[in-house]
This record gives C-alpha cells, sequence and structure tokens, in this order.
C-alpha cells in the first residue's frame, strides 16, 4: 500500500512540474502570511486569535483542551493546594485532574504539556502582531492592537514563569530552539511588556479588539502590582532558596523587594482611584454563566466564553464547576445528578470561612440530586432571570431537606467528611441546559474572571503594609470586600472583619485573600 501512496505523489509531482503555472496559484481556502496583515481587520482578528489561546480547544488541529479554560486550565491553576482535593471515585478516566490534585504530575501530564503548547501558541500570535504592526507606524488602530499583543504575550509568559519556572523567550519566526532563560530575564521581558501596555492602553473599557473584554491599562496595572508583589514576597521569604543548587534558573535574588512593593502600591493606586471598574452589588453574579454584564463591571480580565459558543464549540464542564454533567435534572430532560466531578472543596476551606460569611455556602456545596417534583431539588432564579439549580443539604447518608446538628445556615449544603463523592467547589455554576443556549449537558459557555477588582483590593492591602509598613490602613482595604461579601450589610461585615482578625497581619492578608479568591 506503501508503494501506491508514493507512485501517486511522484505522479502528482511530475504533472506540477510540467504545470508551474498550478504551483504559482494563490491558495483560496486558507490565508498565506503574505497576504495577511495587510489592514485594520486583519490585525484585529489576529489579535483576537491572540486572546483566545487562553480558553482554545485546538492549536494547529491538535487538542489543547486540557490544557486552557477550555477545560483543565482551572484544575492545573488551582491544585495541588488547600483548596481542592480529588473526587473519591473519580478512578483512571480522569487522569491529569487527579495527578495534578495529588500532585502525582509529571513531565508527561497531559494538560502541562498542553497548557505550553497553548500559551507558547499564544505568545507566537502576540509575537507577529506586534513584529508586522511596525510596518504601519502612523495608524493609530493597528498600533493599538499592537499594545494589546503585549499585554497578552506578558501574561502568557507570567502563567508559564509561575507553573514551570525559567522558560524561553521567543523570537518572532521562533525554530524552537531558544533555550530556557533565567526568571531575572523572563520576568524583565514581562514587566517591560505591562510597563508599555499601562502607558498606552487606553483607560475606557471596550476599545480593544474583544469590545468589552479587551484589556485596559487598568489591566496590566493590575498585573504589574500581582506580579511586584509575588516578586517581593518571593525574596522576602527565600522562595526556591534550597532549590537553586539543582535548578539555578529560579533564583530569586536578584530582586528588589522594597522597589515591586512601591510598585504594587502605585498601580493598585491608579486603580481604585480612576478606573471604571466597581465591585458588581451581588457576589455570585461573577460566577455564573449568564451573569456576564455583572461580570464586566468588575473584571479586569476574563477568560472570555460566549453564550453563542466558540470555535462551534462549548468549553467542557466535567471538571470544574457546578451545572449538569452526563446525568441531570428529568424536569430538562435529564435524569439525575448535578455536581462538579473531579474536584471537591477541603473542610481546611470550608473551615476558613464564618458560618456568616455568604461565601462559604456558595463556594463550599453539596451536589443536587432528584426530581424538582419531588421537591428534593431547588430551583434559584437569578437577577437575570435565568433559571438556575441550587444544591441541597447532605444529611447523614441520605438525602432530605431535614435539620442536622451540624448544619449551621439555611444555605449550608456541605458538611466536612460526612461524605465525599457528593459535594462540589460550587463557586462557578451555570444553569439548566436549554435556558439561554444550545450546548449540550457537558457544556458551558461560562466567562473565568482571572482579575477582579476585589483581588486589587487585597493587592493593595498587601502592597500597603510592605510599602508603608501601616498595618491598620492595609486592614482597610478587606472592608469593601468584605461589605460586598456580606450583599452590603456593613454590621455583618464589621462583625467578619473582627472575627477574622489575626495578631499576625499576612496570616490575616493570605486567608483573606484565600476566601475571596478560591478556586
Amino acid at each position: 500500500m506503501k508503494k501506491i501512496y508514493i507512485a501517486l505523489f511522484a505522479a502528482v509531482l511530475a504533472a506540477s512540474c510540467q504545470n508551474s503555472e498550478w504551483l504559482d496559484r494563490l491558495p483560496y481556502t486558507q490565508t498565506c502570511p503574505e497576504n495577511f496583515y495587510k489592514n485594520e481587520t486583519h490585525f484585529k482578528l489576529a489579535t483576537i486569535a491572540a486572546y483566545e489561546a487562553l480558553n482554545t480547544n485546538t492549536i494547529g488541529g491538535s487538542s489543547v483542551s486540557g490544557g486552557t479554560y477550555y477545560c483543565g486550565l482551572p484544575i492545573i491553576m488551582n491544585s495541588p493546594s488547600d483548596e481542592l482535593f480529588s473526587y473519591l471515585d473519580a478512578g483512571a478516566s480522569v487522569g491529569q485532574y487527579t495527578q495534578m490534585i495529588t500532585c502525582a504530575f509529571t513531565q508527561s501530564t497531559t494538560g502541562l504539556r498542553r497548557m505550553w503548547t497553548a500559551f507558547f501558541a499564544g505568545i507566537d500570535r502576540c509575537n507577529s502582531v506586534i513584529e508586522n504592526a511596525k510596518s504601519f507606524p502612523e495608524n493609530a488602530a493597528i498600533q493599538a492592537y499592537a499594545v494589546e499583543a503585549h499585554f497578552l504575550r506578558a501574561f502568557y509568559y507570567w502563567y508559564l514563569a509561575q507553573i514551570f519556572g525559567g522558560v524561553p523567550i521567543v523570537e518572532f519566526h521562533s525554530d524552537g530552539m531558544e533555550p530556557r532563560s533565567n526568571l531575572e530575564a523572563v520576568y524583565t521581558y514581562i514587566m517591560e511588556d505591562l510597563d508599555f501596555a499601562y502607558a498606552n492602553l487606553p483607560a475606557k473599557k471596550g476599545q480593544g479588539a474583544i469590545g468589552e473584554g479587551s484589556v485596559t491599562k487598568y489591566t496590566a496595572a493590575a498585573y504589574i502590582a500581582r506580579i511586584s508583589n509575588y516578586l517581593a514576597a518571593c525574596k522576602r521569604y527565600g522562595t526556591g532558596a534550597d532549590l537553586v543548587k539543582e535548578q539555578p534558573l529560579n533564583d530569586f535574588a536578584w530582586v528588589d523587594a522594597e522597589s515591586f512593593s512601591e510598585k504594587a502600591y502605585l498601580a493598585c493606586k491608579d486603580i481604585i482611584e480612576n478606573s471604571p471598574y466597581i465591585l458588581t452589588k451581588e457576589f455570585t453574579n461573577l460566577f455564573r454563566e449568564t451573569t456576564k454584564a455583572d461580570q464586566h463591571e468588575e473584571c479586569l480580565f476574563m477568560a472570555e466564553n460566549y453564550l453563542s459558543g466558540t470555535e462551534n464549540a462549548f468549553p467542557s464542564s466535567g471538571n470544574f464547576a457546578l451545572g449538569p454533567q452526563s446525568e441531570g435534572i428529568a424536569e430538562y430532560g435529564q435524569s439525575s445528578c448535578v455536581y462538579a466531578r473531579y474536584a471537591m472543596a477541603t473542610p481546611i476551606l470550608f473551615g476558613m470561612f464564618s458560618p456568616k460569611d455568604p461565601r462559604r455556602d456558595w463556594f463550599c456545596v453539596g451536589s443536587a440530586t432528584g426530581t424538582l417534583n419531588a421537591g428534593t431539588i431547588k430551583e434559584e432564579i437569578a437577577s437575570d432571570g435565568i433559571v438556575y439549580v441550587l444544591p441541597y443539604k447532605r444529611v447523614t447518608n441520605r438525602y432530605n431537606a431535614g435539620a442536622d446538628s451540624r448544619v449551621e445556615t439555611p444555605e449550608q449544603t456541605y458538611i466536612p467528611f460526612l461524605d465525599q463523592t457528593c459535594v462540589a467547589p460550587g463557586k462557578f455554576r451555570f444553569p439548566q441546559v436549554g435556558q439561554v443556549t444550545t450546548h449540550l449537558e457537558k457544556q458551558h459557555a461560562l466567562s473565568f474572571p482571572l482579575m477582579r477588582l476585589a483581588e486589587v483590593y487585597l493587592m493593595y492591602a498587601e502592597a500597603i503594609y510592605f510599602h508603608t509598613g501601616d498595618a491598620e490602613a492595609a486592614r482597610e482595604q478587606f472592608k469593601p470586600v468584605l461589605v460586598r461579601a456580606c450583599r452590603g450589610d456593613e454590621a455583618r461585615a464589621e462583625e467578619l472583619f473582627n472575627a477574622y482578625r489575626k495578631d499576625d497581619f499576612v496570616d490575616e492578608l493570605l486567608e483573606s485573600r484565600e476566601r475571596e479568591l478560591c478556586y
């Protein structure tokens, strides 16, 4: 058979040599690089493609879904941690996800390899926009797309550095043979891109390649603050110092902690005092599939998924978000169960919340099983009128809505250690199938918040403390986040503020971050 293929190839080659005009024809099924980057529309499409590396399903025809926000990246970025543990009966079918949660990952773990592929593809797309824009120095629109690409390139490098340490800094038209650079070089490169983006991105929202979800100067400022705080902390606390002999690329000795804390302080101050972002009124709307307008009020950056679908496909919901799985609610043409499959909230995380903190019973939940007509499933109508399903109490080893001494609030559906197969990280949720989209049971259109104003307040607290030494001024930044979590109830927020106070400010900060930013 192989000989036949070779003969056919030879025949085609011979025919093409006899008619060279056939070889010179422009292809009609795809765009050649030589014919692209000729106008503003081309640059807009290329910049959209640079954003898309965040949540794409395929790169060059090969699947990368386990390494992006299409599927597995939320678990990769949150595991291993004190927030998640692996679903007891997950089995081999969930492979890479349980490997991450149980710290059993290796260089062959699919999600890590796919993340590397997807994000370097994103960097390559950014490089292409940036380099080709140099041919249009007087075109303001094209130059604006190039500025977005600078931000995105920094963002992808930051993710890669967080996971892999020193990584290659690749050039335009890279041959893929660049050696790994050390962290000093990588973070210097990242900060140069972010500083450029901060100076040149628009202050108003909605002016970039992907509309309302496009980055602004304040998005760049937020990542300047996040990375500056991180680098300062790495230097102060000797992160990785005991491993430098084994891997000298990942040394933080070069970091000037005081300078980076000041940089974070100034960036956060600018965002809080001048940006158009606000803390959206209802915190649960930040994590629902349909309440995207509320997300855009607060989120400086998201992995955007649209209700109309992306790439003619919807991302997979089977890993992380609370919503319909292979089984669901009978009244919606489904049959039995709603829960996130691969990861569950830990008792450690649950115990970090006061029972009076509304976030606890939204983030750490039981499953939802049964039928609406039988009364075991409760519906919730979101503020946009869309129907969501609420989890319900898991009492002893059976499902009912009865009382239990371990249930402290009417909303509590998770009881630590009681059952290890029907609990879930409930932070991200999507409605019943058929409500707003045409996707199937195992799909969703969630937009994952990656940077929110709430985090800026918490980063500002960290920067104030380390830049000025004023712990009380730093603690004041916790209050707006708590008031919003309590839905405007200032008395309850003040009670939580006092209950969460610790003698060691850094411990208090870390727990405040974990409560607001878990998963």
